[in-house]
């Protein structure tokens, strides 16, 4: 049904709880035969009613953001990241919306060869930009991460249903027990649709779906706490700014050519959230990027843009060492030039509590 703001409120769909938390339920009970329920606990920590809640901002009702824990008795303090540098197709994009997306073999084949290379360089995590994939192959997605063990990041071209067209990120965190290689899908719908991306939509005769209440997700994946923006999410500083203190680690997933104003962002991200930002957007528009909260001589760890073949990019970040300058006060990290010093009202107990692993 329509709220009284004209958007398609899918709440009813989760009725009063999230709907991840019959996700699992359901495959808790699909792999018990072969997973011990207190090993299952061990690696597939998920909080249960567990949310902050945030005032409502923009009218459609409250922000709410979920913590996800998988793999959280791990660590891997020193992430490879792999940001890909790839040309998303307009065409494809529309033939996406229209329900007729292209899966063709030559694209799956592309598809297939650019995996091949990207495991080559076997990154920790790999992020792709918006629109990159349709949901017809994703499973090649789903099972390069879980046959590597990496954890993957990625756009979906729109799934249109019943005249709506719905915008979803996937993030596929993988994990293994007593040998066994899986991974669990969180799907995400986009909270706010850029103005060009309604204006398609609308333009091709379609409506635009908009949750009553905004979710975001807080991810532990081997002790990495990150979170997961579309790029005109960015743009919600009220959203944005309330990560503060809370994650290591930045994705801002986007197909935007307004580099200028984004670029921006990410610079003001990384200082006053205070954390690594990586940034993929389609290779044409560029400005994919794995950014640190530096000096601007500094702040940029990996920066592309433009090529015709598709590659795979690798940074890497050092978390233990953000979390250690974050931890103290500025007298004890003036000399420190590293990173920039701590915003106001950064929350060190946070801090502390993913150092611990809590």
């Amino acid at each position: 049904m329509k709220n009284k703001n004209g958007y398609f409120d899918i709440t009813d769909y989760f009725e009063n709880k999230h709907f991840l938390d019959q996700v699992f339920e359901r495959y808790r009970k699909a792999n018990q035969n072969h997973i011990s329920s207190d090993k299952f606990d061990d690696n597939i920590d998920y909080l249960k009613d567990k949310f902050y809640k945030f005032p409502k901002k923009d009218g459609h009702g409250d922000e709410i953001i979920q913590e996800i824990h998988i793999n959280s008795t791990e660590e891997k303090l020193k992430p490879k990241i792999g940001v890909a540098n790839t040309f998303v197709d307009e065409k494809n994009i529309v033939a996406g919306l229209r329900n007729t997306p292209n899966i063709s073999n030559l694209r799956y084949q592309n598809l297939v060869r650019f995996l091949k290379e990207t495991r080559k360089n076997k990154a920790d995590i790999v992020a792709f930009p918006e629109f990159f994939i349709p949901v017809e192959i994703f499973s090649s997605l789903v099972r390069y991460a879980e046959k590597n063990q990496t954890l993957v990041i990625s756009g979906l071209e729109h799934i249109t249903v019943n005249n709506y067209s719905f915008n979803f990120i996937a993030t596929i965190l993988p994990f293994e027990i007593d040998g066994k290689k899986d991974a669990t899908i969180v799907f995400r719908l986009k909270n706010h649709y850029a103005p060009v991306e309604e204006e398609l939509i609308i333009g091709n005769h379609y409506l635009i779906p908009k949750p009553s209440t905004n979710r975001y997700h807080i991810f532990k994946w081997k002790n990495i706490y990150f979170s997961v923006f579309y790029c005109f999410e960015l743009a919600n500083i009220a959203h944005r700014s309330l990560l503060r203190s809370k994650i290591d680690l930045l994705f801002a997933i986007e197909y935007n050519q307004d580099t200028n104003y984004f670029s921006n962002l990410v610079e003001s991200l990384t200082r006053d959230i205070h954390c690594y930002v990586v940034q993929v957007n389609s290779s044409h528009f560029g400005d994919t990027r794995i950014s640190q909260p530096a000096k601007s001589y500094n702040i940029d760890i990996v920066k592309l843009k433009g090529g015709e073949n598709n590659v795979t990019v690798l940074g890497t970040i050092e978390i233990d060492k953000l979390r250690e300058f974050q931890r103290k006060k500025y007298s004890l990290t003036k000399t420190d030039k590293t990173f920039k010093p701590l915003p106001p009202d950064f929350d060190k107990n946070e801090v502390i509590k993913r150092i611990k692993n809590q």
